[in-house]
């Protein structure tokens, strides 16, 4: 738990004291509008009469009602830029432009899952204190206005608020889908903002393996236990148990002799997934796999090769792939040169592998 609250200490640090400019900026520009608004509002002279008892006067309209107040004072509007403010604030938090984030966040050791919903999560606070921070505000202007009028009791300020299109959506009052309106978009916003720093530190890692055996059925099951399918060693440690990327997958060409992994991954994370990596490969050199992977390697290969025939497109391509590798075996020839490999010949295989290119594309941060 001490490092999620490290964590959110540095969101905080990030973006608390922006935040706290453009609340008190916000404020008093709105008190300042509204005060504008009951001047502009105040009762007009539109007559100059004569008394009963002989004295001369203006003859002054009725006082002004609060939403009339609320409608020419513009106060409302202040609100949309400090809206976008604080939107950029809570994108830009995380993001690590230039700043020593990144470095911290790899210190932490918090999953890049955990990353996300806990900005979310203090995006989310961000905006609900924007959203009460503007209720109050104007229930508290509204307030102080009807102090000095007589005329003012104690429903007129929620009248004002029913009526008014703004105030009423900040406080729906009895209107419970309203109440689920801004809910959503809360909780919508905070996501939306948690995913923007993280799609900035983002990157792509690829990673090129040689490899010098000539047993194809052997080199085919050993990358599919590696990174092929949805059961890989790739996609269940890499990706699911450690949340080291967001995607992981190996492909083998037969054509050129090489593996290849294609990894999404947060700058942060670049040398732990790689090493990772290299940990998984190392794993299936040594023949460290339990038997319902090798099962699952085959079952998917061999659905694959025996749907070919569905698609005239994909039949060209495997016997063009075939052509191009100096072989001429059929599909249902290959899968049952597939359900011969045992465990030895794949292991073998496997260690024929060796690392050749590392290339990593970042984001901004790298």
């Amino acid at each position: 738990m001490k490092k999620y609250g490290s964590l959110l200490m540095l969101y905080a640090r990030q973006s608390a004291l922006w935040l706290l400019v453009i609340l008190l900026l916000l404020g008093g520009v709105q008190a300042a509008l509204f005060y504008r608004g009951t001047q502009l509002a105040a009762p007009v002279a539109y007559a100059y009469v004569v008394q009963p008892d002989g004295t001369e006067d203006w003859l002054y309209g009725a006082d002004p009602g609060l939403e009339t107040i609320l409608q020419v004072s513009g106060a409302r509007w202040a609100l949309l830029p400090a809206f976008l403010l604080v939107t950029a604030v809570l994108c830009r938090t995380g993001c690590a432009f230039g700043s020593r984030c990144g470095y911290t966040l790899d210190r932490l050791r918090v999953s890049t899952r955990a990353q996300g919903l806990l900005q979310a999560l203090y995006n989310g606070a961000c905006y609900l204190a924007l959203w009460g921070f503007e209720t109050a505000l104007f229930w508290l202007l509204c307030a102080r206005w009807c102090a000095g009028q007589p005329g003012a009791n104690a429903l007129t300020i929620p009248l004002a608020f029913w009526r008014d299109g703004l105030l009423h959506g900040l406080l729906p009052l009895a209107e419970w889908p309203l109440w689920v309106r801004n809910l959503l978009m809360l909780l919508s916003l905070s996501l939306a903002t948690a995913a923007f720093p993280r799609r900035q530190r983002q990157g792509k890692l690829a990673v090129g393996y040689r490899c010098t055996s000539d047993d194809y059925p052997a080199m085919v099951l050993a990358n599919l236990i590696f990174g092929g399918t949805s059961n890989s060693k790739l996609f269940m440690n890499v990706r699911e148990k450690l949340s080291l990327c967001y995607y992981a997958s190996s492909s083998y060409a037969r054509s050129k002799n090489i593996i290849t992994v294609s990894s999404g991954v947060e700058t942060g994370d670049r040398d732990r997934a790689l090493e990772e990596i290299d940990r998984q490969l190392k794993a299936v050199q040594r023949g460290d796999w339990e038997d319902w992977e090798q099962e699952g390697a085959l079952q998917a290969i061999r659905s694959s090769l025996l749907s070919l025939s569905d698609s005239q497109g994909a039949l060209e391509n495997f016997y063009l792939g075939q052509i191009a590798s100096g072989v001429h075996e059929t599909p249902e020839e290959l899968a049952v040169e597939l359900e011969r490999v045992t465990k030895e010949r794949i292991v073998a295989a496997a260690q024929t592998v060796h690392l050749d290119t590392v290339y990593f594309l970042g984001g901004r941060e790298a």
